[in-house]
């Protein structure tokens, strides 16, 4: 840009450096003066001064475009603009370009200011976090994922001063859940970075609780780390720890007190996890096993005959050691008592049977009486409930004890086994209750060449009786061998292999005709190994494996709705439907030896006697 030539008032032209007014002419001869000029571009801030020498500073105002020094200068005049202020509000940089030189009137001054608005990195401070995905937003800028555990942020475009921000958080983290807030997140950017916006997570917390079902005692008390333990009243259905935890934290909640008064034996159920996103509410505590008084006499190895008036035949065993007791006693649901009888069996039985008849009567049979262990007793006896007496019912065709005895459609009873180690452990007999006489019918043939024992067995619906498994005897090993038992014309034959050896099982018939093989030990040897349960198909004669192994020693029980219960060190319920089974706690008592387990008219099942197999 050219600079413009300057005069005194008045002045007219400049030609060749004399002044010429209108009218007349000055024999004086002046030098011609220029201005300093310039342009702007990019201005927005206030104060922008620039300098240049013998002038007063120039302040340009925001906006402006062009500029010019107050003070012209002579031909020949000497300049350099330089910037002495940077502008602010917005602050900017102003560089100059062409700002130095000599003006002539051939040569003006072409002085051009350039000026770019300053930008600053926005973030800050982050305390507590320890999640993933927090997200923090603020208008103009790309949303900012902050990795876990990081203590600053800051977003990745710088801003121009002079914009206004608002940080806000866009996605809270997770895993573990937390909530996050944000101080000091708004303003506007003025002439250094931000970094105080403070973002301050916590933790989010939630209830930890569950459903509890069967409670009636007092005490049962939960626990899980890093909470108070939590005292669970009688009758609750349902339970909350007192504090919450932690999201992502773990937790494991056990049983430190079981309930007393009555006693009860409980168990947790989905009681280990980690704390997600909401409260916990899936924890299961059952307690389905409730102290229910006491029998006259400790007993093992005895039976329990449910009788057709809904009471309990509790007969014989062993005491705290052998021999065998002669005794018996009554459990009566109503008044929930247990009542000796007012007769003792006529002989001391332990390893026996007793089988509720068509006629009401109970046959005992079987069983030993000496501290041997082995069978010496061939006798049997029946069992009046209605005049509470206990009579002679004739000889066994030999002694027999942990035999099998099964109720026949024909009203006949089939024994079956013994344990004596001899050939007479294969055979099977018959009882007869119109002739009161005992008669010998087929025997079993095991694969080895072995006798057994331990076996089980149940009365199909067409009439056969399933045998299955047992103790080989002198073999020394279990048997997966079944059998299938006739009453017509009277004999035994082979059927499916079992995948797994079973001995002191249990064999119950399902609702829908097949049968389930769950449990006992699958060898003989000091750790007793638990075999797998097992269905068998009567109309394929096929068994196929169905679960894992249940307890040892067990006592299976058929419930009304078609599962079947089974008990021993713990219990697992076997659903048929899907052939699943689910563990369901500890009885209060070890009853891995020799109890016994009986279905009750109401629907509850009773456990009686037995000990603990601990070794």
């Amino acid at each position: 840009m050219k600079l413009r030539a300057s005069a005194s008032r008045g002045a007219v032209a400049l030609l060749a450096g004399v002044l010429v007014e209108s009218g007349c002419q000055q024999s004086a001869s002046t030098h011609a003066a220029f201005e300093i000029r310039g342009t702007v571009t990019g201005l927005a801030g206030t104060g922008l001064t620039l300098a240049s020498p013998n002038q007063p500073d120039l302040v340009i105002p925001p906006g402006a475009a062009e500029f010019a020094f107050a003070t012209p200068l002579p031909d020949g005049g000497y300049y350099a603009v330089t910037v002495a202020m940077q502008p602010t509000s917005p602050w900017q940089t102003c560089t100059v370009r062409d700002g130095t030189g000599t003006v002539t009137d051939a040569t003006p001054a072409q002085v051009k200011v350039t000026c770019r608005t300053n930008e600053y990195t926005l973030g800050g401070t982050i305390s507590g976090l320890s999640g993933n995905g927090l997200t923090l937003a603020t208008p103009g800028e790309p949303n900012l994922v902050v990795p876990a555990n990081s203590t600053d942020f800051a977003f990745a475009d710088p801003l121009p001063s002079g914009t206004s921000f608002s940080v806000s958080v866009a996605a809270q983290p997770a895993s573990p859940e937390q909530t996050c807030t944000v101080t000091g997140g708004s303003g506007s950017v003025t002439n250094t970075p931000v970094s105080s916006v403070a973002v301050v997570c916590t933790t989010r917390t939630f209830a930890l609780g569950g459903t509890i079902s069967g409670l009636s005692g007092s005490g049962l008390t939960l626990a899980t780390p890093g909470i108070p333990p939590l005292v669970v009243p009688p009758g609750a259905t349902s339970f909350t720890f007192p504090e919450a935890l932690p999201s992502g934290g773990e937790y494991s909640v056990t049983i430190t007190s079981a309930p007393a008064s009555p006693q009860q034996g409980c168990t947790v159920a989905g009681g280990e996890g980690t704390i997600g996103a909401a409260a916990v509410s899936s924890v299961a505590v059952y307690c389905p096993f409730t102290a229910w008084g006491q029998m006259t006499t400790a007993r093992f190895d005895h039976t329990a005959t449910p009788l057709p008036d809904g009471r309990l035949l509790i007969a014989g065993g062993s005491g705290t050691e052998l021999p065998c007791l002669d005794s018996a006693e009554i459990y009566d649901p109503g008044p929930q008592t247990f009542t000796p009888t007012s007769q003792h069996m006529t002989t001391p039985r332990c390893g026996h049977t007793a089988t509720l008849l068509s006629n009401g009567l109970v046959l005992i049979a079987g069983g030993d009486w000496s501290a041997s262990g082995l069978p010496t007793t061939g006798t049997a006896e029946l069992y009046d409930p209605v005049h509470d007496t206990f009579t002679p019912a004739g000889n066994l065709t030999g002694p027999r004890r942990s035999h099998t005895a099964t109720l026949l459609g024909n009203g006949k009873v089939l024994l079956v086994g013994s344990i004596s180690y001899t050939p007479e452990d294969s055979t099977a007999e018959l009882y007869d209750p119109l002739t009161g006489t005992f008669s010998a019918t087929g025997s079993l043939v095991y694969p080895y060449g072995e006798t057994g024992y331990g076996h089980a067995a149940t009365l199909l619906p067409n009439g056969t009786v399933l045998v299955t498994g047992g103790y080989g005897g002198s073999s020394a090993a279990t048997s997966a061998a079944a059998w299938l038992y006739s009453p017509d014309p009277g004999d035994f034959k082979a059927t499916g292999l079992m995948h797994d050896g079973h001995y002191r099982h249990t064999s119950t018939l399902l609702q829908d005709g097949r049968v389930l093989v769950q449990g006992g030990y699958k060898d003989t040897g000091a750790h007793y190994s638990s075999a797998d349960a097992e269905l068998y198909e009567p109309a394929t004669g096929d068994f196929a494996v169905v679960s894992e192994p249940a307890p040892s020693g067990p006592r299976a029980t058929l419930l009304n709705d078609g599962r079947v219960l089974v008990a021993g060190r713990f219990a697992v319920l076997f659903a048929p439907a899907s052939e699943r089974t689910t563990k369901i706690g500890s009885l209060i008592a070890d009853r891995s030896e020799g109890s016994v387990s009986s279905l009750l008219q109401n629907g509850r099942v009773l456990f009686v006697g037995g000990r603990c197999r601990c070794a």
